[in-house]
């Protein structure tokens, strides 16, 4: 009620690659998915998190369930398990720890020159 009017995914999907399989949306679609899509970008927001939506649509393997309506877009199932499976493991690649750059070593012959030998170069 006392939230933004829209609140965006916070999810890198600009960098998974382009695939005529999927179409990115501005849009989580009716009630229940913008109901959902809502609440987890507010929660991520809230938590410092990041939130993402798919909309995963029905198969073909569902056949032709009334209640969804005989004429209802399907995706054939082979080409929703290669399309889910890979955007799986492309949230699991960018949402990795990232290990923290090593600091290299310092450098302690600035601090503790190396001796020098009475009329003679520095000792190696």
């Amino acid at each position: 009620k006392d939230g933004p009017k829209f609140l965006r995914s916070n999810f890198p999907w600009q960098d998974l690659e382009k695939n005529l399989a999927w179409e990115h949306s501005t849009s989580a679609g009716t009630y229940v998915c913008n109901n959902v899509m809502y609440n987890l970008a507010a929660w991520a927001r809230d938590e410092g998190k990041t939130s993402g939506f798919i909309h995963i649509p029905l198969l073909k393997s569902q056949g032709a369930d009334p209640a969804f309506g005989k004429n209802s877009a399907r995706m054939d199932d082979a080409l929703a398990d290669k399309s889910f499976s890979r955007i799986i493991e492309f949230s699991l690649e960018a949402l990795a720890p990232k290990p923290a750059a090593a600091k290299p070593a310092p450098d302690f012959r600035k601090k503790f020159p190396p001796p020098r030998l009475p009329g003679g170069p520095a000792a190696a």
